[in-house]
């Protein structure tokens, strides 16, 4: 055979061949149709697989975006909430400042033509104020009726204790206190001793006075700790703290006074008060005790 002749049969019977099996295959596929929906799912699965990976990934990425978004909005709307509501407070807290203040400008004012007109002799001329140098300043202003005071410079609570017959034949309706501190010195830091010396005074005075109503003032804090001898008087505090107990022990009034003390009502001595306390403190006292 012409060997020339072979490659152009050898070509024809591949292009049959590939023909005849495209033809099986068409035809099978034409029998069996599911076959090829069978093969579209594989690929479509595939496809899909790989797709939804991304699209999960970038809704994923959207979701995150957006909630990180929507948690910078809710904090900027919370902090701008706080940042009114602290304007507010403070705004509020400054007009209750003001009026506090205007109120007691107001309230000193009346308690000083008080005091020209002479009105606490008569408010406390039934009722005795006792201490000590400071209750004795309520003499050397003049405010007072000296019926009124029963009073002893450096006065401790002993010295108190041996005025309780004179204090019973003023006989009182009411009893005002200002005493303890002098025995801070002479307590010498012992708390229970200072407490049981000023429990034994008040129950000496209730014997003697019963049911008198007695007021207790809070102690004065003094500010120029040099001039005192005795380096415990910085802690008045603590014994304001035992006096509040003294009262609640037996039945007494508190009276505190620490918002009419100012640093300008000091005596130089810097514990000692002048003139423009005591008709601030005697209003507060006639006040709490239902005088005026």
């Amino acid at each position: 055979m012409n060997k020339k002749l072979l490659i152009p049969v050898a070509g024809t019977a591949a292009v049959l061949g590939a023909a005849a099996l495209l033809f099986v295959k068409g035809f099978y596929r034409a029998e069996h149709p599911e076959a090829d929906i069978s093969i579209g799912r594989v690929l479509l699965s595939e496809l899909e697989e790989q797709k939804l990976e991304d699209v999960e990934a970038q809704i994923h990425e959207i979701q995150s975006v957006r909630e990180e978004a929507a948690r910078a909005q809710r904090e900027a709307e919370e902090a701008a909430l706080r940042a009114q509501h602290e304007a507010e407070a403070a705004a509020q807290a400054a007009a209750d400042e003001a009026a506090r203040q205007a109120y007691f400008e107001q309230w000193c004012a009346e308690a000083n033509a008080m005091a020209d007109a002479e009105q606490f002799k008569g408010i406390f001329s039934g009722s005795v104020v006792i201490g000590d140098s400071i209750v004795n300043g309520i003499i050397q202003t003049d405010l007072m009726l000296p019926s009124s005071v029963v009073s002893e410079i450096g006065a401790n609570l002993d010295d108190l204790m041996e005025m309780i017959p004179e204090i019973q034949s003023r006989n009182p309706q009411n009893i005002f206190l200002y005493c303890g501190f002098n025995d801070i010195g002479m307590c010498r830091g012992d708390t229970e001793q200072y407490y049981s010396k000023f429990a034994a005074f008040i129950q000496q005075l209730q014997a003697v006075c019963p049911g008198v109503p007695i007021y207790v003032n809070h102690l004065i804090h003094p500010i120029h700790l040099e001039s005192l001898a005795f380096e415990g008087y910085d802690n008045v505090q603590e014994y304001n703290a035992m006096i509040t107990q003294l009262c609640g022990e037996y039945g007494l009034t508190l009276i505190e006074n620490y918002d009419l003390v100012k640093e300008e009502f000091y005596y130089k001595d810097g514990y000692h008060m002048i003139y423009p306390f005591y008709p601030l403190w005697l209003r507060r006292m006639a006040e709490i005790s239902g005088l005026m």
